[in-house]
């Protein structure tokens, strides 16, 4: 089945509609990504709401192209190879980036928006213990490779493929089985990500990102089909307005919780201070951009 023209009118409407109001600016591109990942049917499946605790933006490049917006549309040529990562973080979240904390980094394929599909997810990249440096960079290389970057290629014929990467806040405690944490140079093409956040326990998800793809012959044969973004456009810039809004504010709100608890606590690690103020903002996010699909099926 083909990626719906509607999403993927939707996407690029969202994504041209904060480039227009502020490029610069870390709340909008995190309010993007919560809109997009949305927009895109990769919310609730196979990334779960409450996975999500988004508190920075993650940029991709790759070696001839780079993912700057959820929902970038690259070449199979273009991504051959891993791409360097990097974090666009608030000025309120920077305090919760330290040179202490790492990152589990995952990137993975639930191909075209068809369901069921928690068993038809792969797996092409997973690296756990990767630090942040003090511009934004994560720095993989540094980290434990479980999994070495697979090369996406969409089989012909499968429509346009989602490249979510997800970028994991791990817990002090972090320990997960060594099934998990194994180098394994096999691709997984029954990856669930669920049993994987139950099994690794990895932490919330503090960043993410996807790249749209297909089929370089197929998307050669669609190439004179053009998608018009206009009927989402002025829908989507008042959604990430407000959306953008409510994440600066609950960024800040994490913030202070933060202190709060590391005062009355003794530090277990976990991030459950987080989760009722992230729900919330997703709440409010998925609203908007349930306006925002809704304009663009018109």
């Amino acid at each position: 089945m083909l990626f719906s023209k509607s999403l993927l009118c939707a996407v690029t409407a969202l994504a041209a509609s904060v480039s227009a109001q502020s490029s610069s600016s870390a709340d909008s591109q995190i309010a993007l990504a919560q809109l997009s990942l949305s927009a895109a049917k990769l919310i609730p499946n196979p990334i779960k709401q409450e996975y999500l605790s988004l508190e920075a933006a993650l940029t991709e490049t790759f070696k001839n192209g780079s993912v700057d917006q959820p929902g970038t549309t690259l070449s199979v040529g273009t991504t051959s190879t891993a791409p360097t990562l990097k974090l666009t973080i608030p000025d309120s979240a920077q305090s919760r980036f330290n040179s202490s904390t790492k990152y589990t980094v995952l990137t993975l394929d639930p191909g075209a928006p068809v369901e069921p599909v928690d068993k038809k997810v792969v797996r092409h990249f997973l690296v756990n213990d990767v630090p942040v440096g003090s511009d934004g960079t994560l720095d993989v290389s540094s980290g434990k490779n479980v999994a070495g970057w697979f090369a996406t290629a969409p089989p012909l014929g499968s429509g346009t493929h989602r490249y979510a990467t997800l970028i994991f806040r791990q817990p002090s405690d972090f320990n997960p089985p060594a099934s998990l944490t194994t180098p394994d140079k096999n691709i997984v093409i029954d990856f669930s990500l669920s049993d994987y956040v139950e099994q690794a326990k990895p932490g919330p998800i503090v960043a993410a990102t996807f790249f749209l793809q297909a089929n370089d012959n197929e998307a050669k044969a669609g190439s004179s089909k053009s998608v018009s973004a206009v009927p989402t456009t002025s829908v989507a810039a008042a959604s990430v307005s407000q959306a953008a809004s409510s994440v600066s504010a609950s960024i800040q709100n994490l913030a202070g919780s933060a202190t709060a608890t590391s005062k009355s606590s003794s530090g277990s690690g976990s991030n459950s201070a987080s989760r009722p103020l992230s729900t919330h903002v997703l709440a409010v996010v998925l609203s908007v951009a349930a306006i925002a699909v809704g304009a663009a099926l018109v």
